[in-house]
């Protein structure tokens, strides 16, 4: 797992964090694109009203989850990063309810409700650019990365 933060000792406190509190092997770094080039899971949560990221720095297959405002007016996410991306979303009408939200290409419809997977109504794709818009529905994140752990240790 690599950290960053904008200061070095926000990063040093979490990578001690996930340490200790979670027996995890946790490595402070330097920059954002250092925590996030060519991982498989990237989990953005800030509060900025602009991009912590570059697309040009995520593998072509990768899960994003972002927890911080995702508006045309102010995103910690970068415009295109939901171009040809599968787009998941805890609380779909919420998200929809600001008039700036970032829309897929595909427009409103493109966002698949996290309700209809957790259903089996909608199949989620597995491979390739995956967004997960977390729009404030308590313990989505838990669940999330806990199914997330449990495919991984298979």
């Amino acid at each position: 797992m690599r950290i960053y933060a904008p200061t070095l000792k926000r990063r040093a406190e979490l990578a001690e964090h996930a340490a200790t509190s979670y027996g995890l092997t946790a490595t402070a770094v330097e920059t954002a694109e250092e925590a996030v080039r060519e991982a498989s899971i990237v989990i953005l949560a800030t509060t900025s009203q602009t991009p912590v990221i570059d697309t040009s720095w995520l593998a072509e297959d990768c899960l994003i989850s972002t927890l911080g405002p995702a508006t045309a007016s102010g995103s910690e996410i970068p415009d295109d990063l939901l171009t040809g991306a599968y787009v998941v979303t805890d609380a779909r009408d919420q998200h929809l309810a600001d008039p700036a939200a970032l829309l897929p290409p595909g427009g409103a419809e493109a966002i698949i409700p996290l309700g209809q997977i957790a259903n089996n109504e909608v199949r989620p794709r597995t491979d390739g650019c995956r967004v997960y818009l977390s729009r404030g529905l308590a313990g989505t994140e838990v669940a999330l990365l806990t199914a997330l752990a449990d495919a991984v240790d298979g």
